[in-house]
């Protein structure tokens, strides 16, 4: 599932605000290491579970407490976290390749997604490309699951409706497909495919193609994405800079283009490229 990086201060100094004198002699970076994607009032939240488990144990907080807090013990089994991996790959694999910041990779559960990857969205008035781009990057963890996995499942439902939201809004109301007409705002497009057939076509075949272009990527990227898959189940979670220093040991074997399109071309294609896997 990939997410918007949340903004705070940073991990650690929230952390020591909420610990006061607790900790102090204690390097955090362990625990914000883990903590890829909470907000500040996750990790507030975490400082009271942390100094809750030390009283009920009868003694004074510990770094275990916290982490126990932010990054609890995983108990699925090696299957279910592969396959949460490998979908996390794809979307970071694909963002990547497509020029999008890869904030951090997580395998780690919340309350409602299994793993997460955290994009950051520079561009704040995309064109079609950029919109497409991100649509890729929607569309890639499902890729992975079909392409490399056992078949695309019901974990991939947040990002189709995302991608469905923001493929509605092109049409709907950017005036970037076939038409300048702008007839709902962004929020209300997807609703907009209920009662318009002819729109409703326009996003299933954009979806269609894009999806194609995503199992694209997948299929010309199968090691990198391996090795994504790898070092995500050693470690749960990778920041971008290591995301992009195991991605830069490979080469894909077709690179997608993305470049501003007229109305009714497509923005994002595979081409082919001389270059093969490291």
């Amino acid at each position: 599932m990939p997410s918007r990086p949340a903004s705070s201060g940073g991990p650690i100094s929230i952390w020591r605000h909420h610990l006061g004198q607790d900790l102090r002699e204690i390097d955090l970076a362990p625990a914000a290491r883990l903590s890829g994607g909470r907000t500040g009032a996750d990790l507030a939240g975490s400082v009271r579970g942390a100094r809750a488990r030390a009283r009920a144990a009868g003694r004074a907080i510990l770094l275990d407490d916290v982490l126990a807090e932010i990054a609890p013990a995983e108990t699925r089994c090696e299957a279910e976290l592969r396959a949460v991996a490998l979908h996390e790959a794809g979307h970071a694999l694909a963002a990547f390749r497509l020029g999008l910041r890869v904030a951090e990779v997580s395998i780690i559960s919340g309350a409602n997604y299994g793993g997460r990857t955290i994009i950051a969205f520079e561009q704040t008035l995309p064109d079609r490309a950029g919109l497409e781009r991100r649509v890729v990057g929607l569309l890639a963890g499902r890729a992975a699951d079909t392409v490399l996995g056992c078949g695309a499942t019901a974990g991939a439902a947040g990002d189709l409706r995302e991608a469905t939201r923001q493929v509605a809004a092109l049409h709907a109301s950017f005036g970037l497909g076939d038409t300048l007409r702008a007839v709902v705002d962004a929020e209300q497009a997807a609703a907009l495919l209920r009662e318009d057939t002819a729109l409703a076509e326009r996003v299933e075949a954009d979806l269609r193609r894009l999806q194609g272009v995503a199992e694209s990527m997948v299929r010309a990227d199968r090691g990198a994405i391996r090795a994504l898959v790898d070092s995500l189940l050693a470690k749960r979670t990778l920041n971008g800079d290591e995301v992009g220093e195991i991605l830069d040991r490979y080469r894909p074997r077709i690179r997608v283009r993305a470049s501003r399109s007229r109305p009714g071309q497509s923005a994002v294609a595979p081409s082919r490229s001389t270059g093969s896997h490291a």
